[in-house]
C-alpha cells in the first residue's frame, strides 16, 4: 500500500479516481506510475507546494500497474 497523505484526493470521480481507488492510490499517484510505467527514460518532475505533496509523489514509484491497467490509462488519452 503507498502512503495516504492525501485522503481528499482518493475522492476524485471520474476514470482516474475509479482506477486509483481500485490500486489504492491517489489519481495523481496513478498518474504518475502511468508515466514512469510508459519508459523507463522518462522522469516526471511534479510541482509540489509541501513535504506531503513530495512524500505523496515519491510514493508512485512504488506503484505497479499491471498491463490491463495500463491499457485502460493508455486508452483515457
Amino acid at each position: 500500500m503507498v502512503p495516504d497523505r492525501q485522503p481528499r484526493a482518493r475522492q476524485a470521480h471520474g476514470p482516474l479516481g475509479s482506477l486509483a481507488a481500485e490500486i489504492d492510490a491517489t489519481p495523481t499517484q496513478l498518474a504518475l506510475a502511468w508515466l514512469l510505467r510508459r519508459s523507463p527514460l522518462m522522469l516526471p518532475i511534479p510541482g509540489t507546494s509541501s513535504l506531503e505533496h513530495l512524500e505523496e509523489n515519491v510514493a508512485a514509484a512504488a506503484l505497479e500497474l499491471s498491463d490491463e491497467q495500463a491499457t485502460r490509462l493508455d486508452e483515457l488519452g
